[in-house]
């Protein structure tokens, strides 16, 4: 058994993203791990007190994980640690530090409060959107932390071919040979292919599940949906994110209009149990943009259809497990090639996706480190 550290800027076990798939992933490895984190996910959401109880009803199944809240300065999307004797005192003995979301700075402050003959995986996942409005000066001090990291880390990761890129710029160089891909994990605790049976007589189905927020173009997403559902009256479509704001009614009125309510069913947003039988449940699930949803749904083996950009690109082998649009207009028609093509069993490709599990991207991290 391995003692590890994961520093990460936020940590909340409420919330499946990838901070807390790791950690419990490595426990059930049978390592321990102690989180050094600055604050909860949910504290920018007003977090209360029944989360808090939520959290200790959550840990009190792993406790072989150890917390600490560490007192740090900045805002939201930098904070640093503010004292390098408690994080270095929260770390001794440990074997490997693992380090999430570098770009937020307090996984890099912290990393340089420890000893340099400790371990260290970093994990990266930029996004190219913000990278470009960062302020000239802002991105050039970021890129100073992240070559330091480059030198630092025995392993280093990139989620997607955009991140790569973003190294890249950087000043990744010679470091290449020490990153290897890690998409976000899935949680495989809640999404996994199930054998339960399928309504008789029910329509085919293609799912989406995002949620409905402003800054999202649903009046140039449901198009082409709307296309291929009146060329297939076989099939249906399933949208789950709906809320209660003004996109949400603006997607209820371009559903009205289009004349094939009767085919379309909207949900609000699920919970993960909600999300793992809608994708069971489904026979395509199209998504418009890079979302963890797309490796929640490739977990329960059902075939996807993305747009082709460099945040997803790993993700599909076309015509194996899915396939890609290229621009809004062609995706009606990549929809009517996907309906009719014979796809591989849906156990085989949820096999074939258990490598972005938790445990299968857990691994990936601490291979030949401990």
């Amino acid at each position: 058994m391995a003692k590890i550290v994961l520093l990460s800027p936020f940590f909340d076990p409420t919330l499946a993203f990838q901070e807390w798939v790791v950690a419990k992933c490595l426990v059930r490895m049978g390592h321990a791990v102690t989180v050094i984190f600055a604050r909860h996910r949910a504290e920018m959401k007003h977090s209360t007190a029944s989360d808090e109880v939520k959290r200790r009803d959550i840990l009190a199944h792993f406790p072989a994980i150890t917390l600490h809240k560490v007192k740090s300065f900045g805002g939201w999307h930098t904070v640093f640690p503010l004292w390098g004797g408690t994080i270095r005192a929260l770390s001794e003995g440990h074997e490997l530090a693992i380090v999430n979301a570098p770009g937020n700075g307090f996984g890099y402050r912290a990393l340089r409060m420890l000893p340099r003959g400790m371990k260290a995986v970093v994990m990266f996942g930029d996004l190219l959107d913000n990278r470009k409005q960062m302020r000239p000066v802002i991105r050039r001090w970021k890129d100073r932390w992240y070559r330091w990291l480059f030198e630092r880390a025995n392993r280093l990761t990139y989620n997607t071919a955009e991140c790569l890129g973003i190294l890249r710029e950087a000043g990744l160089g010679k470091h290449e040979e020490r990153i290897v891909l890690a998409s976000l994990p899935y949680d495989e605790d809640f999404f996994h292919l199930s054998n339960a049976s399928r309504a008789a007589g029910r329509l085919r189905t293609l799912t989406t599940i995002t949620r409905t927020l402003a800054h999202k173009p649903f009046d140039q997403w449901l198009p082409p949906v709307f296309a291929f559902l009146r060329a297939h009256p076989s099939w249906r479509y399933v949208f789950a994110g709906i809320g209660t704001d003004s996109t949400a009614q603006r997607i209820r009125e371009l559903v009205a209009a289009s004349g094939l309510a009767e085919r379309i069913e909207l949900l609000g947003m699920q919970d993960q149990a909600g999300m793992c039988r809608l994708f069971n449940e489904a026979d395509l699930g199209l998504f418009p943009r890079a979302t963890i949803a797309i490796q929640q749904a490739q977990a329960t083996g059902l075939p996807v259809i993305l747009p082709q950009r460099q945040t997803v690109t790993h993700l599909v082998q076309a015509g194996h497990n899915g396939f890609y649009y290229d621009g809004l207009e062609k995706a009606a028609a990549v929809l009517e090639k996907a309906a009719a093509h014979a796809w591989p069993e849906r156990r085989v490709l949820a096999e074939e996706n258990r490598r972005w599990s938790g445990e299968g991207y857990t691994r990936l991290l601490i291979q030949g480190l401990v």
